[in-house]
């Protein structure tokens, strides 16, 4: 048996890595000054550090924390309001419930606000755009572009918080026309939009949700004129690729 120590360090943008230290001594060490904390047990040789990081969960949520300077007058009214529809929407069995929560009590049950303290999604959710600052330097912006089949620049608007409302404004940007065609045996045509509701609003909804906005990056929304549309946000694939995914045909495993 191979005793091995494991250090938990944070470092810039705060992601984590792993010491692994053949023969160590049993006991805590701070490795290189700046590990907040180790953890010491024993492995059989010949198993590997993926079989460690799976049992250790070190990565700090950047969305759940707090930001201590912020308080509900940094939030925007509109978007609380959106966000109390979207809430009974998506849970119906509370309804009644909601309509006698408080701000902080409904941002408590939405979770975006822990023991009413403001955390970072309820800043990129929910926040005005002029608290900003106090997600710095962290950008929290969405850029649409449209742009013609040759790839020249034809528009573009930059989109602040809060998000929630920003979603819809960019939705009515994109050029979703209607067609109508006319079958045989009727007089009345079949309609349909270019591009499918869903289809718009669920990777945009993703970007946001999935965004690593440590990188301090703009989501990207382009919009090819009257061919197709292309997100994209800052971050790693946790799979590796798409042909990961294709080739092992379960994600969820990954």
């Amino acid at each position: 048996i191979t005793p091995l120590s494991i250090a938990v360090s944070k470092k810039l943008k705060e992601h984590t890595s792993v010491l692994l230290e053949n023969g160590a001594d049993p006991f805590i060490t701070d490795n290189e000054k700046e590990c907040p904390l180790s953890i010491i047990f024993k492995m059989e040789d010949g198993e590997t550090r993926d079989a460690i990081l799976d049992e250790i969960s070190t990565i700090p949520d950047w969305s759940a924390e707090i930001i201590a300077d912020a308080s509900i007058d940094d939030l925007d009214p509109e978007a609380i309001l959106k966000a109390r529809k979207e809430y009974v929407k998506r849970n119906p069995t509370r309804a009644e419930d909601e309509k006698d929560w408080d701000t902080i009590t409904f941002l408590n049950k939405a979770k975006l606000t822990r023991a009413g303290k403001i955390t970072r999604t309820a800043l990129i959710l929910l926040g005005k755009e002029e608290s900003e600052h106090l997600l710095s330097p962290y950008v929290i912006k969405i850029r649409w572009s449209l742009k013609n089949l040759q790839n020249e620049n034809k528009d573009y608007d930059i989109l602040s918080m809060p998000l929630i409302l920003s979603v819809d404004t960019l939705f009515n940007k994109v050029r979703n026309v209607k067609y109508r065609f006319v079958r045989e045996g009727t007089m009345f045509p079949d309609e349909m939009l270019r591009y499918d509701v869903f289809n718009i609003r669920e990777p945009l909804h993703n970007c946001i949700a999935h965004q690593d906005y440590s990188q301090c990056a703009r989501i990207e929304v382009i919009e090819y004129e009257g061919d197709h549309l292309i997100f994209q946000n800052s971050g790693t694939f946790l799979p590796e690729s798409v042909e990961t995914v294709i080739a092992k045909d379960c994600p969820e495993s990954v």
